[in-house]
């Protein structure tokens, strides 16, 4: 077996290994913590506030950071699972083909409370679902309902009301 054989075999494993936890629904709120430092700094105390409610772990590129500024359960990269709540400065559910349910009833909650906040806003829902490109229209929304960057990732969860105190 020659160098690339041995490479080739090597991410076959890796790619099992990832096919795998894929496969899998995990018992904690899986949360990809996406953008940059300043967006890992910013959705810290949006996090703190949601794990006084909810066990979770975080996934995420700058975990050297994030472990800096919290003692919250964390990991780097990005969850490997059947399903993961995407968390900057919105949060939302994504989901693969592989999903077949939330295994606790937080992680159901969660995500009923963010659709049934959905319903009564529509124009909430598209700016999340259109997120990074329509940031103008979502920080005008944000500001229209008395919100900041770091609480307004629990209003798009459902969790606080608008014109909530910062």
């Amino acid at each position: 077996m020659d160098r690339l054989d041995e490479m080739i075999d090597v991410e076959r494993q890796k790619l099992n290994v990832a096919k795998y936890f894929r496969a899998i629904n995990p018992t904690f709120i899986p949360i990809h913590l996406t953008g940059g430092i300043g967006d890992v700094v910013m959705s810290i105390e949006a996090l703190e506030e949601l794990h006084k409610f909810y066990q979770f772990v975080v996934f995420t590129e700058h975990l050297e950071v994030f472990e800096y500024f919290s003692d919250l359960p964390a990991m780097r990269g990005l969850p490997l699972i059947s399903w993961h709540l995407e968390f900057n400065t919105i949060a939302r559910f994504r989901f693969s083909e592989q999903f077949s349910g939330f295994l606790m009833p937080q992680q159901k909650e969660l995500f009923l409370k963010q659709q049934e906040l959905f319903l009564k806003e529509p124009e909430l829902y598209s700016l999340c679902c259109n997120h990074p490109r329509q940031d103008f229209l979502l920080c005008q929304h944000a500001q229209e309902k008395n919100l900041n960057r770091r609480n307004f990732v629990l209003y798009s969860l459902g969790l606080i009301n608008a014109d909530h105190d910062s």
